[in-house]
Parts: C-alpha cells; structure tokens; sequence
C-alpha cells in the first residue's frame, strides 16, 4: 500500500512538474511577444492642404517605456523624390507625432503625384516599430471633381453638369482616335486629364514659378494633364483636343 502510495505521488509530482515547466515556457514566450512589439499605435492620418501642404499625424503609445523619435519617410513618384524627416519629441509614454510637409517653388507636387510614406518609431531604449507603408494620391482637394472614363483614360471636371463632361469624353476619343491613325499606336498607359474652370483656379494648381501664358501644361511622368475649359464652346476644345 504504501509503495503505491509513493508510486503515486512520484507520478503526480512529475505530472505537476512538467504542467510547471510547460506554463513558465509560455509565460516566457508572451513575455517575449510584449517586449518585442512594446509600441503601438492608435491613429495614423495624412490630409491634403492641396496646392500649399500636407500633414501628417500618428499617435503612438509605449506602456513600458517612454517614446522619444518618430522617422516619416515620403517617396513621391514625381521626379522619384524621397525625403525622410525625424520628428523628435519630449520623452513620454503616448506622443502625437506631427509633420507638416510645405510645397513650395522648391518642392511642390502636381495633381496626379504618388506618395508612399510610412513611420518609424523609437522609444529611449532603441526599440522600433514600423507602421505599414500607405500610398496617397495628390489631388486638387479645392473642387468636388466628377470623372468619366473610357479605356484608358479619364477626364476629370467641376462646377458644371455631366453633358459637358460626356462632351469632354468624346473630344478627348476622337483626338486620341486621331492621335492613334497618325502614330500607329494606341495608349499604353492610363491618362487623367484635369480640366479647370478658370486661369485663376488652374495657375494656382501648379508650381509657382509657371509663367502666367499657360493655358495647359502635361506632367509626362505621371501620366497627368491639366487645361482651361470655360465652357462647351471655349475654343480649347477644338484647339487642344482637335476632332477628326
């Protein structure tokens, strides 16, 4: 009786032991997970001050140890520029990182200009996070635009009813179909074409220095027009984008 008793108790101590070594392995291996990603991040925004700036927010929180250095990394797809700006801060668990990226004569991005950008993030013990890497469009933030496409390209309009859209449309494949007879080759890439309403609205859409005679200007590596359309009989419309 009793050397089963001790039998017994041998094989609930080793049972216990094991369940033991078993749930300090995992504590150990949560552990591991909280320190490896100690930084998070509850809100990330980017907004379009189109044509004078953008801002960027993220809102970061480390419960174990202070933050202290944000990196944010912009890769414009316009002339293939990337910057990066280190964005410090006093020492503290939860930080509102700010970068406010001005466009000027120096720096300015056009409608149509893709922006990836994305965070890095340190606290005052080295510890990193990335955030996903996030693509944003520059688009004139100033009209509500309408769009209608056809194959690929598209026209892009404000201020007046879809008729004079659908006559934009149809200028537009006629000139290319005119464009197609005389080169022999059809698009290979899509096309957006702005149309602005007024020279007031369409200078201040591009950069700064653009001499006032402009009437129409083509951004070649982003595949982007820009042109003033008053009107359905404004003569741009068989001057720039010619029928048959």
């Amino acid at each position: 009786m009793r050397l089963s008793f001790i039998h017994i108790t041998g094989r609930l101590l080793i049972f216990l032991s094991i369940i033991i070594i078993i749930l300090a392995n995992l504590s150990s291996h949560a552990h591991a997970a909280v320190a490896a990603e100690p930084i998070s991040v509850s809100s990330e925004t980017a907004t379009l001050n189109f044509p004078k700036s953008m801002d960027f927010q993220l809102d970061a929180h480390d419960a174990a140890t202070p933050l202290e250095l944000a990196t944010l990394s912009l890769d414009f797809n316009y002339e293939h520029m990337t910057e990066v700006h280190a964005v410090a801060h006093t020492q503290a668990h939860d930080i509102l990182f700010q970068w406010h990226e001005v466009f000027d004569q120096q720096h300015f991005m056009p409608v149509g200009t893709i922006l990836t950008y994305h965070w890095t993030i340190e606290d005052i013990n080295g510890h990193q996070y990335d955030s996903e890497a996030k693509k944003f469009q520059i688009t004139d933030t100033r009209f509500q635009w309408q769009h209608l496409s056809q194959g690929l390209y598209q026209v892009n309009w404000y201020n007046r009813s879809t008729d004079f859209g659908q006559i934009l449309l149809t200028q537009t494949t006629n000139s290319l179909k005119r464009i197609y007879t005389n080169l022999g080759t059809p698009l290979q890439k899509p096309v957006n074409l702005w149309v602005y309403d007024n020279n007031d609205d369409f200078h201040s859409s591009l950069p700064p220095d653009t001499v006032e005679w402009v009437g129409g200007v083509t951004f070649f590596q982003l595949n982007q027009a820009s042109v003033v359309v008053s009107g359905p009989d404004d003569i741009t419309l068989s001057r720039d984008l010619p029928m048959n």
